[in-house]
């Protein structure tokens, strides 16, 4: 019998499990850090970019974010999550046509992911556009029960003057 050890992991592969243990941890900085050693020894491999990318996203830092999120596209430009994350930021940083461009392209990639509908319906309530935010929420919650498409709805429903239906969804997103 030969021990899980007589094989060693690929060195960027524990690096990466390092990095997502110090993600998950809240020591986004380590994890920042982490994910640059690996962007190093493999640049061609768009996960670590997405991964760092959260980090930067979690301090805020969200043009840093962009950027990886933006290099990790040019390596596959099929990933719904790295559009998807790539629309938050946007969000974050008032940029709402390229979000909106992101989130479409990612919705088209994957129609029933629950977070794509959830941005897309936080990017109408940003502009404004409760109805299709409420929509679109009721959307997500068909797909997946979650709380931020409840958050989202009630925020919508609140600005729409609904406010017992908006008083139950924020209730329930809590």
């Amino acid at each position: 019998l030969l021990s899980i050890n007589a094989y060693p992991l690929d060195p960027a592969l524990k690096l990466i499990e390092e990095g997502k243990i110090a993600h998950d941890k809240r020591h986004f900085n380590k994890a920042i850090k982490i994910f640059s050693r690996v962007i190093r020894m493999n640049s061609i491999d768009p996960e670590p970019y997405i991964l760092r990318a959260e980090s930067h996203y979690e301090l805020s830092q969200y043009k840093k974010a962009v950027q990886d999120l933006s290099e990790s596209l040019k390596r596959y430009s099929k990933s719904h999550r790295a559009l998807r994350i790539r629309a938050l930021c946007y969000l974050e940083i008032g940029r709402l046509r390229a979000a909106e461009s992101d989130i479409e392209q990612a919705l088209r990639l994957d129609p029933r992911n629950y977070e794509s509908l959830n941005i897309k319906a936080l990017l109408y309530y940003e502009r404004g556009q409760y109805k299709k935010g409420i929509n679109l929420a009721n959307r997500s919650l068909k797909t997946f029960n979650n709380t931020d498409a409840y958050s989202i709805r009630g925020n919508c429903y609140y600005e729409t003057e609904q406010f017992e239906k908006a008083i139950r969804d924020l209730s329930i997103s809590l």
